[in-house]
């Protein structure tokens, strides 16, 4: 048996050697534009005929089929070079490098599709999770109703979910901070739709859901820090609440602390915040001080009320382990990195 897999383990790296030596043609090689490359890789990807070979740590799209010879189709380009462009993002979106690594099956949905009312049911019914992770974001009442069917869904299927929440559902509790066993109550639109959702979901079996409280959410890549580097550079103010005292997170330590509640099962509400209070202003201070920008920020401090005001959702009850706590100095440093 184990000279069998060997011998297929040869044929198939032979194989594989085969494709890129046929294809590969320098001599015949014309200039083309890197969409050129894409475009045919991306079909031949659809098509199921499509191998990506690595040599000598180039990573090279191989197109196969039995009625034509193998072909590159980025010669040239090697497949980084290629998804890192400034073309091939603006034309495709943002790529967002996730901090864990993970598989991708299936993509159901485009980039523009609308979610109409009966296609999560669709989706649904094709992926069939046992843990759904919604972080949705759009129309208000769209997401409401996706939300209901998402509960119906849970609730028959008896799979978990897990929701990210925002602090904004405690947004009319100014005197103080909010911990999780508190009540919501909010006076702006969007905490208002985040408490909706909550309130649908705490009426489902406890174990199935977690509700996860996020406060403002920083990173080296996140809209926060990249708007801020944006202003700086186009020398437009940037907006500062002096008198808001809040907690933070990044986006790398939520994806950890999602990691962890999925592994070890566990459910109920969670506020995955920094341990300390920070003023906005201070903060936004520091972070700026940290990307060592060159040109000199302008600010534009803007005053909700007279007193200082709390929007922060500290953890007290449902803490996680120490490690997968966070501290505001944190993200600093990180940013630094």
């Amino acid at each position: 048996v184990l000279c069998s897999i060997m011998k297929l383990k040869v044929f198939y790296f032979s194989f594989i050697s085969l494709l890129v030596a046929l294809a590969v043609n320098p001599a015949n090689a014309s200039p083309s534009d890197e969409f050129k490359y894409l475009i045919q890789s991306e079909k031949a990807y659809k098509e199921g005929n499509f191998y990506n070979v690595s040599i000598d740590g180039n990573d090279y799209m191989v197109k196969y089929s039995k009625a034509d010879k193998p072909e590159i189709l980025n010669q040239g380009h090697t497949t980084k070079d290629i998804t890192n462009s400034p073309n091939y993002q603006k034309e495709n979106g943002e790529i967002i490098k996730a901090p864990l690594s993970g598989n991708i099956f299936s993509i159901i949905k485009s980039k523009g599709d609308n979610i109409e009312e009966d296609d999560i049911y669709e989706i649904l019914d094709i992926v069939k999770p046992t843990i759904i992770i919604s972080a949705l974001r759009g129309d208000f009442s769209k997401q409401v109703l996706v939300h209901q069917h998402l509960t119906e869904y849970v609730f028959t299927k008896k799979v978990k979910l897990l929701f990210l929440s925002s602090a904004n559902v405690f947004d009319a509790y100014i005197k103080y901070p909010s911990y999780e066993q508190d009540k919501t109550y909010s006076n702006s639109i969007y905490g208002h739709f985040k408490i909706k959702i909550e309130n649908m979901l705490l009426r489902l079996p406890k174990k199935q859901i977690a509700i996860l409280r996020l406060p403002m959410v920083f990173g080296a890549q996140s809209p926060r820090v990249q708007e801020i580097v944006q202003f700086a550079k186009d020398k437009e103010p940037i907006e500062v609440f002096p008198n808001l005292i809040m907690n933070v997170t990044t986006d790398y330590k939520v994806t950890q602390q999602i990691h962890y509640i999925i592994n070890r099962n566990k459910y109920g509400v969670f506020h995955l915040g920094s341990n300390d209070l920070v003023h906005h202003d201070d903060f936004i201070k520091e972070i700026i001080v940290s990307l060592e920008l060159k040109n000199t920020p302008i600010y534009k401090r803007v005053y909700t009320t007279n007193d200082d005001r709390y929007l922060a959702v500290l953890p007290k009850f449902n803490k996680l382990p120490k490690h997968l706590q966070i501290k505001s100095q944190d993200i600093l440093t990180e940013l630094k990195i």
